[in-house]
């Protein structure tokens, strides 16, 4: 198999809260993901991408690394609620329909898995929601953090619940009234 001409420049950010690894591709981030204990990230958005986009990933740097940067250090200090560097999302047209619903949360907001169906026309396709968010490729600027259980729970992070707790937090969301939840919490 012949080797892809386009490149996806990947980098180490290193967060309060944990590493990310983001991917800059034509001028535009096409992940920011929570890296994995083994350095790497999410296998199944590098699979989408490749798919997708026929690309390879190497790790690099671009200068649109410097803006992601720059804008996620002021969000964990809490000077930015808004992100405006170019990105593209990947994936299914639900996926896509999916991941723009995130992207109109306000800094803060949460809702849940249900209310996020009920707002794209599809109140009982609350499973096939829920799994969309969980795939979104962009952590923090597509806000899959602020949807939460119906109930409360946090639940259904890909970078993991205490993550999602911080993320929270640092947006000055009352986070007392949330939990952890146990198997079979609603969504």
């Amino acid at each position: 198999m012949e080797k892809s001409t386009r490149i996806i420049k990947v980098k180490r950010y290193v967060s309060p809260v944990a590493d990310m690894l983001i991917g800059i591709y034509d001028g535009k981030v096409c992940f920011c993901d929570w890296a994995r204990p083994d350095g790497g990230g999410n296998p199944a958005v590098a699979s989408r991408l490749r798919r997708h986009l026929g690309v390879d990933m190497e790790w690099g740097h671009d200068p649109l690394h410097d803006m992601v940067e720059a804008q996620f250090d002021e969000y964990f200090a809490g000077r930015r609620k808004e992100f405006d560097f170019p990105y593209m999302l990947v994936g299914t047209e639900f996926q896509l329909m999916v991941w723009r619903s995130l992207a109109e949360l306000a800094w803060g907001e949460r809702i849940s898995y249900s209310e996020l169906a009920t707002r794209l026309g599809k109140p009982k396709a609350v499973r096939a929601v829920a799994n969309a968010v969980g795939a979104n490729p962009i952590s923090i600027a597509v806000p899959c953090h602020r949807i939460v259980g119906v109930d409360g729970s946090l639940t259904g992070y890909a970078g993991g619940i205490e993550k999602k707790l911080k993320l929270l937090a640092l947006e000055k969301v009352d986070t007392d009234k949330f939990f952890i939840p146990k198997k079979g919490t609603a969504l």
